[in-house]
């Protein structure tokens, strides 16, 4: 193969420019290549097809129609060959910005390569995040679910005046401290459920009347309005085996058996997330990362344009996009630590699923990346709850488990 000359130069820590310099033999080949394949789909006046000469079938097309099917084939094999001479670790496919013929009748391509930053990662092994030993579901939350599925099956007795196991039917309004208020109606609550200040300000009005509260909510004051439009009083059905068959369970038994596994498996879920956060921000406390410019702009970019960010001052939207873009390299890096894949079937079926439940035919490139990215989330997620767990073996922050990794060959999604 013919040496090429390539000449690397620096823009900044994490971008350069790669100018390939080729010979005049090699784009010769290619043109040579480019002539056999296009000369087969063209009809040359006075030649059967794929018989026209080069020179007569050059003049027919026209060598810009050679030159571009030539560049199209070589240009991307010899950024690959560059990449792979210099030893470069690019982090995202090159954008190829030049492409022209020498006067000697080569080939020049000038490419812009963004190289892929330095995370350093914490030993894993190392991580020390207690486990939540507790019962994921109490006696407490099954009879709490369970009051649930029979008040969605009461009917209401009409009442006088607002009592602790009234059902209210209420409009009015409400505002964040300083802010405009905003109004709502037909609002149902259970004044059980409400907070303290709410049900104190609510006993014992009438229909009719109106009544304020001020409470504090997510952190943060809010005062409401409530005007009391309907009271009423659930009439729970009994807890028998009328309850359970209506529900779709063979008895009472099998009724409490089924509640406790729908709340254990969405507990187990909640459990796993908050110990992944927390497993997350503590390799995240611990890891060196090194952050480009490029990524930090197409985050601002990102977040002034879909985050409500177009007014907010530049420092704190420079910081915050600074930040997202060391969780975001951070999380690529235990990707890449855990070898966690998503495989061309696994995509394939999750978005069959997808399109099946929705009612859609088919999904776009884009919805497919970030289809392709929930489950890596997931799987990351799953990983990262599991570290230091130990059952009769090495620790499984030494290696991914092996269902967190592919599953099966095939092509990887990109």
């Amino acid at each position: 193969m013919l040496v090429l000359q390539i000449t690397v130069e620096n823009i900044s820590q994490h971008e350069l420019k790669l100018i390939v310099d080729v010979p005049a033999a090699r784009l010769d080949a290619a043109m040579e290549n480019a002539y056999r394949k296009l000369v087969k789909r063209y009809k040359v006046p006075g030649f059967r097809p794929g018989r026209a000469p080069r020179h007569i079938f050059e003049r027919h097309v026209g060598r810009a129609a050679l030159f571009e099917e030539a560049t199209d084939d070589l240009v991307p094999r010899l950024y690959e060959e560059a990449i792979r001479e210099k030893d470069l670790t690019p982090y995202e496919e090159g954008t190829i910005q030049r492409i022209a013929q020498t006067d000697e009748g080569g080939l020049m391509v000038e490419a812009k390569v963004l190289l892929k930053p330095k995370v350093v990662l914490p030993d894993l092994k190392t991580i020390d995040v207690p486990f939540d030993e507790s019962p994921l579901v109490t006696d407490e939350q099954v009879d709490r679910a369970l009051l649930e599925l029979r008040r969605d099956r009461a009917t209401l007795v009409p009442e006088d005046e607002v009592g602790e196991e009234s059902y209210l039917t209420l409009s009015g309004d409400m505002s964040v401290k300083g802010g405009e208020p905003e109004a709502f109606s037909g609002q149902k609550l259970y004044v059980h459920d409400a907070l303290a200040e709410i049900r104190e300000a609510l006993m014992g009005a009438k229909v009719g009347e109106e009544r304020r509260a001020t409470f504090t909510q997510e952190g943060t004051e809010r005062t409401a309005r409530f005007h009391i439009d309907d009271i009423g009083r659930p009439d729970l059905p009994p807890v028998d085996e009328a309850l359970a068959e209506a529900l779709g369970y063979q008895g009472l038994e099998d009724m409490r058996q089924g509640l406790t596994n729908y709340l254990e498996t969405s507990a187990r879920r909640e459990r796993e997330e908050s110990r992944a956060k927390a497993v997350l921000a503590a390799i995240e406390e611990q890891s060196g990362v090194e952050i480009p410019e490029f990524l930090v702009e197409r985050e601002i970019a990102h977040q002034r344009e879909h985050h409500g960010a177009a007014s907010e001052d530049e420092a704190a939207v420079r910081e915050r996009a600074k930040d997202a873009v060391r969780r975001m390299l951070i999380a690529d890096e235990l990707l890449e630590t855990a070898h966690i894949k998503v495989s061309a079937k696994e995509l394939r079926d999750t978005a069959d699923r997808l399109m099946a439940s929705t009612g859609r035919r088919d999904l776009g490139e884009d919805e497919l990346r970030t289809l392709a990215r929930v489950i890596l989330d997931e799987k990351l997620t799953t990983f990262l709850a599991r570290l230091g767990k130990t059952e009769e073996g090495p620790s499984e922050a030494a290696t991914a488990p092996e269902t967190l990794a592919q599953s099966e060959k095939g092509a990887e999604t990109p």
